[in-house]
């Protein structure tokens, strides 16, 4: 991607790239920088996993006091001299206090380039830019901005982030950390916006679908609705992660790009106070009206409204396609069994035999979760008509890998064609938090009996995900054979420490999809396949120990292909903030030894413990999908992914291998 900027003026600044967490591009005269990596990438040498947390830590603020002083000495040599004695001074205390190395590193880095990054704004705002204006190559998504745009705006998008469209007579103004032309008279709007702790996109994933504004989690339904499919998700617009959320929804029409539509069912409506999560259906099954009180071509949304304290299952419609939900009632369709008891996250389905919906719900002894899936059904779904049938699985909370202990958001996909057997059956998906990776997605394969409800084939549960972050996913058929299920997770897990995160560092725009992946199942097992984006370009290749991602290109897959199945590999991605480790170990056999073992010795966020899962055999080719919040390792061998939640705010990523190996890498555009 090129750049030029163009505008009459006395003085000369060079471009200078801040490379600890922010940038700022100036140019006086006519300059161009071609951001294209060139074909020799920085390779990097054999990397030392003995380096420890202080070094780290005042790496990083070094490398923040030496680049906040050469993008000073631009504009005003004589405040260079600062940084040096900031970074004496912070190193000094790292090096007394190696427990908490970590964040005081990060918190000295991040106070330096602020203190850089107001010193030249306020040198540059005082300067007058006749000229100036972003090549139409550029992106600048989602400007709130209401100026002298020549092209429109891309949707109804209000978000700040950075550069699709011309913007003339403009001045260069940095704030979050990105770099905008922007009116003079407009300054305070950009300031105000950006600034804003629900729309701050320290974290915002460049080719993920990330929420516009506050948080995210669970993903509720997929649907298709004429030629587009509805996608719902949970989202929080109220700082906090859990009381206030929302169904917001998201259309697509392959799976590789999305458009936000905004709040489908809001919190507060009929009777319910905030919308948990749920499913949805059809009103028109093939000619046969389910509700007959409600329009014919009405979609179904059934989901746990939190009301006083209560988990209730409320109903509402849609007469839109699924843009907008009206209370089919303000009574709950089912009340809680219990107070203090789980009673959440019902998955409908028609079943056409009977005629009746099969309604699956986590139930268990507390609130926090459940240890059972209780199934009912109904005629038509509305209060008073539904009918208890009993328990279609029911956990151990020994929480263990056959256990999974507590478990919520069930999904049950009644025709799933098997490869193995060329038969269909029904698989059982559900959220738990047990088993040696912690919270997760399990499934269980069987079939649904004639009542509705799910059979298992034996005991066995598996994981879906082997990583530690892919949380509260939701699963549905691409065809009516079953051959192909397309489930989308939310890049996440409740282990994190979201809350107190958030609050500390005034940031609460957290949460992307994962990429889509497609499932299939052989006999018991179900392989993952991810879904791409779109305009995908390849910039390096190499035999190499690994390269050095920059800018936008920290966000790119690597493809890691060695001759043989490797024996033994730890494949390392490390920024000055979060450093994430897989480690790779095969006998050479087919047996319970060969393991993948996955570690975030440094992280911004907590609860990022290390986990361990068996391959089922070795492996020769890894590709890391690395965006700027989440790392999915895929092994298409095995048909396993890894999905790993990062937080990180530096501008540069290193990959390494310890054994050299074909490396590939490409980017999103």
């Amino acid at each position: 991607m090129k750049f030029r900027y163009r505008y009459k003026a006395k003085h000369r600044i060079k471009w200078v790239l801040l490379s600890a967490s922010a940038f700022v591009v100036f140019a006086l005269n006519e300059v161009e920088v071609d951001s294209t990596p060139p074909a020799n990438a920085d390779i990097l040498p054999a990397f030392n996993f003995t380096e420890n947390a202080v070094q780290l830590a005042q790496s990083q603020v070094n490398n923040a006091a030496a680049s906040g002083a050469a993008v000073v000495g631009q504009v005003d040599k004589k405040q260079q001299s600062q940084f040096a004695i900031a970074a004496n001074a912070a190193n000094d205390t790292i090096s007394t206090d190696p427990m908490n190395a970590v964040s005081l590193g990060q918190n000295a880095a991040n106070s330096i380039v602020q203190t850089a990054t107001n010193i030249v704004n306020g040198v540059v705002l005082n300067k007058q830019f006749n000229d100036a204006y972003v090549d139409s190559n550029t992106k600048l998504y989602n400007n709130p901005v209401n100026g002298n745009v020549t092209d429109s705006l891309v949707e109804n998008n209000t978000q700040v982030q950075t550069a699709d469209y011309v913007v003339k007579n403009k001045i260069p103004a940095m704030y979050n950390n990105n770099l905008y032309y922007v009116d003079q008279d407009s300054l305070s709007t950009i300031e105000t916006a950006a600034a804003n702790p629900l729309n701050k996109n320290t974290f915002t994933q460049r080719y993920h679908y990330n929420i516009p504004t506050g948080f995210m989690n669970d993903i509720q339904s997929i649907i298709k609705v004429g030629d587009v499919w509805n996608i719902y998700y949970l989202s929080n617009d109220q700082k906090n992660t859990g009381s206030s959320t929302e169904w917001e929804l998201v259309q697509t029409k392959d799976f590789k790009t999305f458009t936000n539509r905004g709040i489908a069912i809001p919190r507060n409506t009929g009777g319910w106070e905030s919308v948990a999560t749920g499913s949805v259906m059809m009103n028109n099954q093939n000619g046969h009206i389910v509700n007959n009180s409600l329009p014919d071509n009405a979609m179904l949304a059934f989901f746990t409204g939190f009301t006083n304290g209560r988990q209730n299952v409320y109903e509402a419609y849609s007469t839109d396609g699924g843009l907008t939900f009206k209370p089919a009632q303000n009574a709950p369709v089912m009340n809680q069994y219990n107070q203090g008891g789980a009673f959440r996250d019902p998955k409908v389905l028609w079943d056409a035999n009977k005629q009746q919906i099969i309604m699956y719900i986590a139930q268990g002894n507390t609130n926090s979760g459940g240890d059972q899936i209780r199934t009912f059904t109904s005629p038509n779904g509305s209060p008073n008509t539904w009918k208890d049938i009993g328990n279609s699985a029911s956990f151990n909370p020994a929480m263990n890998d056959s256990a999974p202990g507590m478990i919520e958001c069930p999904n049950v996909i009644r025709n799933v064609y098997d490869y193995n057997t060329h038969k269909e059956k029904s698989v059982l998906f559900f959220s738990g938090d047990g088993g040696s990776g912690g919270k997760g997605l399990y499934y269980q394969v069987g079939r649904v009996n004639s009542d509705g409800l799910f059979i298992a084939d034996s005991k066995t549960v598996r994981r879906i995900d082997n990583g530690s972050d892919d949380y509260a996913a939701n699963y549905e058929p691409l065809d009516s054979d079953g051959k192909q299920i397309m489930m989308i997770g939310w890049i996440g897990n409740w282990d994190r420490g979201y809350n107190s995160y958030m609050s500390a560092n005034n940031n609460y725009h957290i949460g992307s999809f994962t990429l889509p992946r497609i499932l299939t199942l052989n006999g018991e097992v179900l392989n993952e396949k991810v879904v791409e984006p779109a305009n995908r370009s390849f910039y390096h290749k190499k035999s190499s120990n690994g390269l050095t991602l920059t800018g936008t290109n920290t966000s790119s897959k690597i493809v890691v292909t060695f001759k043989k199945p490797v024996a033994q590999n730890v494949f390392s991605m490390i920024q000055s903030d979060t450093t994430t480790n897989v480690n790779v170990f095969s006998n050479g056999k087919n047996n319970s030894q060969n393991n993948v073992t996955i570690s975030q010795p440094f992280s911004q966020l907590s609860g990022a413990s290390d986990l361990s899962n068996k391959l089922d055999f070795p492996a020769k080719k890894f590709i890391f999908y690395i965006d700027k919040s989440s790392i999915e390792v895929s092994i298409p061998e095995l048909g396993k992914i890894y999905t790993i939640l990062k937080l990180s705010t530096d501008n540069q990523l290193k990959f390494v291998t310890q054994h050299k190996a074909d490396v590939h890498a490409y980017r999103f555009n």
